[in-house]
């Protein structure tokens, strides 16, 4: 893969076509077809994920329903929690389009991440950016949810009959 498919993406811009390429030799690539699960919620993590080409659905499972939380396009960085902490992983992800996708596992991460390096650093801030973007994005989701709950509930009271108790 060449360097300039990773620094076409806003999250990769910053990095110079020597430093993309360094980091692209501690990534593998997968091509995934749709329908495909990348993890599911609850599995042991150690990787992130880049998608080059594709999407993917993020989903968990709520009261028992599935609730897709958001759909990532290329560009995007996933997965990033278990590099941080060793908790399981806290949402499905799966191949909403057949998807090119570039992952690094823990320990060449840490190994890189500990160099201090320019390109470090840059790596740092994107997996933050990512985290950022991931937080927003769950947060908004969550506001959503509560909202037509909320938007439910005062439907019932308005249909119950006069005197009928909640």
């Amino acid at each position: 893969m060449e360097p300039d498919s990773l620094t076409a993406f806003e999250s990769f811009s910053k990095f110079s076509r020597e430093e993309a390429r360094e980091l692209l030799r501690l990534m593998r690539r997968w091509y995934l077809r749709k329908g495909t699960v990348v993890f599911t919620e609850g599995t042991l993590g150690g990787t992130c994920f880049v998608i080059v080409e594709g999407a993917i659905d993020v989903s968990i499972n709520a009261r028992g329903q599935h609730q897709r939380l958001a759909t990532l396009q290329a560009g995007s960085v996933f997965g990033q929690m278990s590099l941080v902490d060793a908790a399981p992983r806290s949402a499905t992800c799966s191949v909403r389009a057949d998807a090119v996708m570039l992952e690094i596992e823990c320990e060449p991460c840490e190994k890189l991440l500990s160099s201090g390096s320019a390109l470090a650093l840059k790596f740092l801030a994107t997996l933050n950016e990512g985290l950022i973007l991931a937080l927003r994005s769950a947060d908004l989701r969550l506001m959503q949810l509560e909202h037509a709950e909320f938007q439910g509930s005062s439907q019932d009271a308005f249909t119950r009959p006069a005197g009928e108790a909640a």
